[in-house]
């Protein structure tokens, strides 16, 4: 399975079934989510699988009860999965260690820092995670070193 942030500009377009229904990926040459999607498949393959799943193309979108059942039985799809690869498009391959820190920074009604806290990760503020550990009840190291899983849910 194909883990990444979606393409929105039109350079990063990312393919849908449509585009390659019937095509062999390896020979696809367009730019942006085509590239991705045919690497992706090559890093597979290199790692001895025949399949490879991607969202954006192994969905019919078209499809109304499709693309629900779909997203509804992703996560299931994503715990089974033999191998997840991770594309961070983000990142950079100059990043150093610490490049994949999730930063969160909460903003108001009028797009002014919370508390108007100016530092770089709110994760770091001591006031604002405890009130967010009081309002929801969640421990406040557990909302800072967040890992997603079914354990706790």
């Amino acid at each position: 399975m194909l883990s990444h942030r979606w393409g929105w500009e039109e350079k990063e377009k990312e393919p849908l079934l449509q585009d390659i229904q019937g095509k062999i990926v390896y020979k696809l040459n367009s730019p942006g989510g085509i590239v991705k999607l045919r690497k992706f498949c090559e890093i597979a393959r290199d790692a001895g699988y025949h399949w490879a799943w991607n969202d954006t193309c192994c969905i019919d979108k078209s499809s109304n009860v499709e693309l629900q059942q779909s997203l509804n039985s992703m996560f299931i799809w994503y715990q089974h999965s033999v191998l997840t690869i991770v594309y961070l498009s983000d990142v950079l391959p100059s990043s150093k260690s610490g490049a994949l820190e999730r930063i969160i920074i909460f903003y108001q009604k009028d797009w002014t820092p919370y508390l108007n806290n100016r530092c770089r990760n709110h994760k770091k503020s001591t006031a604002i995670m405890k009130e967010l550990e009081v309002v929801t009840g969640i421990d406040r190291q557990a909302l800072i070193n967040f890992s997603p899983g079914m354990s706790d849910a």
